[in-house]
């Protein structure tokens, strides 16, 4: 996946406390360590409002992820506040 553009983005069910899960699980550790393997940028940021929030659960289940080569390509990323209804 090096040295190739890409733009990865899904509900990716994996939790951590790097995209605002309190608690991580065994996805939320693979997925941390694919994205540091493999050079990729997650777009989402603390800044930014939370996707999810039910009890005492919040987060982003959400996430979008970009190739090094591509980062240059993206101008504006941010996470719309208006309610859709839906669950994504």
């Amino acid at each position: 996946m090096n040295g190739e553009e890409y733009l990865i983005s899904g509900d990716f069910n994996a939790h951590s406390q790097r995209w605002s899960h309190i608690d991580g699980d065994s996805r939320g550790k693979q997925l941390q360590e694919f994205i540091a393997e493999n050079h990729i940028f997650l777009l989402n940021n603390s800044d930014f409002p939370l996707t999810f929030e039910h009890n005492s659960r919040q987060g982003w289940p959400d996430l979008t992820m970009v190739s090094s080569h591509s980062l240059a390509a993206i101008c504006e990323f941010y996470v719309l506040e208006e309610e859709t209804y839906s669950d994504h």
